[in-house]
Order: C-alpha cells, then structure tokens, then sequence
C-alpha cells in the first residue's frame, strides 16, 4: 500500500501541471488572438463599413499648409498660417455669401463658442472670392476671410473643412452639415491630439 501512494501523488502532481501549463496557453491566448488578428486584418486591407465620425475622412489629407493665403485686399497672411499650431475650421464659397452660407458661419461659430476652454485652441477662416457685408462680419468676430486660391484643393461647394495644426486637412462637412456631428468630432480630436 505504502508503494502504491507516491504513485498516486506523483500522477496528481503531473496533472497539476498540465493544467497550470493549459491555462498558461489559456491566458497567453487571449491576448495573443485579438493582436494576431487586428495585424491580420490591417495586412489584408479590411477597413469598417462605418466609423464612429460624422464628417467625411480624407484620405489621403490635404496639404492645406502650402496655399499661398491672402485676405480679400491682397494682403498676405502669415506664411504657414495654416500649419500655425492650431486647429482650422475651413470654410470653402464661391460667389457670394447665401443663405447656406450663412448658416454654415453660424453653425461653426456655435461650435466654436461650443468648445469653451479648447476654443482658443481652434480657429475659423472663410475662404471666399466675394467681400462680406459689414454687418456679416461684425456678426463673427474673430473670423479671418482670406481668397479663395486659384489652384484650391477646396471646391466653393459651401462645405467645412476641418485641417489639422500641421496644416492637413482631414474632415470634410458638406455643406448643410449637423452642427452636432462637427462638434461632436471636434471635441474628440481636441481630446485626442497632443498637437494644437
């Protein structure tokens, strides 16, 4: 009988083992599997059917930094305005200033004054071939209105464009977009970048 115990003990031991080393494999698994698969998946191309933006991505972005900008006079604005550290929201019409184009300065300043504390982080600039009325523009204040280039990547359809402090632009609103939707994305980005 005596004989008989370590056998038993030591089969007991062995399978001790063998399940620490199970779940072992277990616990390596389940971090290994999701990497293994999100690579997978990256490698392959696959992208989501819908993303959780409201605006439309651009991709590959804009090189918004290297327009030559100047405001309705003539005057150039600082080279590199839009690469000056800080967010833009772009606002692309042609012709004159109509209604949804009016709506669409409204809704960005709303957003902007949305923003609170991450204001200052982010500008507004209509980019226009037309000059405002007074009125209007006493109605923004802190709006630059430069023209539109000759050569613009920003069609004057009326729609916003959202460019990053390095001067990418990388979200495009249509025009008679949710004000909702720019804000929603905006706050996200403020939250998320370390630049700006």
């Amino acid at each position: 009988m005596r004989s008989a115990e370590p056998a038993a003990g030591g089969a007991s031991a062995s399978a001790r083992r063998r399940r620490a080393r199970l779940s072992m494999v277990l616990v390596c698994a389940m971090f290994l599997l999701p990497l293994g698969l999100a690579v997978w998946l990256y490698q392959s191309g696959w992208r989501p059917l819908q993303t959780g933006n409201h605006g439309e991505l651009i991709d590959p972005p804009v090189q918004a930094a290297v327009l030559p900008l100047a405001d309705l006079d003539g005057a150039p604005l600082a080279a590199g305005y839009l690469a000056a550290g800080r967010w833009t929201l772009l606002l692309s019409q042609a012709g004159d200033c109509g209604v949804g184009c009016r709506r669409s300065l409204l809704d960005t300043r709303q957003v902007h004054l949305a923003l609170g504390k991450d204001g200052p982080r982010v500008r507004r600039l209509l980019l226009t071939d037309q000059h405002l009325p007074p009125a209007l523009l006493a109605e923004h204040p802190g709006l630059t209105v430069a023209q539109r280039p000759a050569l613009s990547p920003f069609p004057g359809d009326g729609s916003v464009w959202v460019v990053d402090p390095l001067g990418n632009a990388m979200l495009r609103f249509s025009s008679g977009f949710a004000a909702q939707g720019l804000l929603a994305d905006l706050r996200r980005l403020l939250e998320l970048s370390h630049i700006g």
